[in-house]
């Protein structure tokens, strides 16, 4: 894959792996990397790393569990598959994984599924702003869109899905706008 070639090229490990995330082999072939590489540390961040990647380091006594949540799964995800998410996470809890969720109502969310306030760590995804600019703004991005130098620029990156918030970020513009009509987001 490009990621696999990018990994590459930063001279970083990848070990590829050809089964599908539903096959129950995955689980296996996890089990031997993780007890020939030696690892004291396995941290999932999807769901399907957390029921097998998880359960590797389980069955492989690897003793640093760690899923990042980055979402309230069951809420976002509703119906079967959301419930089947949710399951994973209480797995988790009784694996004695530890958590690192992204916010402080990721956190809670886990709280109600029984995951100990102990067992959770809040890492916000999130790049401190410095503050003054570290370069002179380059206004040749803004100019082919039609917009001059003094329109206030926003720039949002994430996937248009429900749990990114746009609906929230496309609600708050609306009012921001009627404050300041220079506002624009890309």
């Amino acid at each position: 894959s490009p990621l696999h070639q990018r990994l590459q090229e930063e001279n970083l490990v990848a070990l590829p792996l050809t089964f599908r995330r539903g096959d129950p082999r995955l689980l296996w072939a996890l089990v031997k990397i993780v007890r020939k590489g030696g690892f004291t540390v396995v941290d999932a961040h999807n769901f399907q790393s957390q029921m097998w990647g998880l359960l590797a380091a389980t069955l492989s006594r690897i003793p640093g569990r760690i899923a990042t949540v980055h979402s309230a799964y069951g809420i976002v995800t509703q119906g079967y598959r959301g419930k089947v998410q949710e399951a994973v996470l209480r797995l988790n809890v009784r694996w004695g994984c530890r958590f690192i969720t992204v916010s402080e109502a990721t956190k809670s969310y886990l709280s109600t599924l029984g995951v100990p306030e102990a067992a959770i760590r809040v890492i916000h995804n999130g790049v401190p702003m410095p503050d003054t600019p570290l370069q002179l703004p380059d206004y040749r991005l803004r100019k082919t869109l039609g917009w001059s130098e003094q329109e206030y620029v926003i720039a949002v990156v994430g996937r248009l899905e429900r749990e990114k918030g746009h609906d929230v970020l496309l609600s708050a513009l609306q009012l921001a706008v009627r404050q300041n009509p220079a506002i624009r987001c890309l």
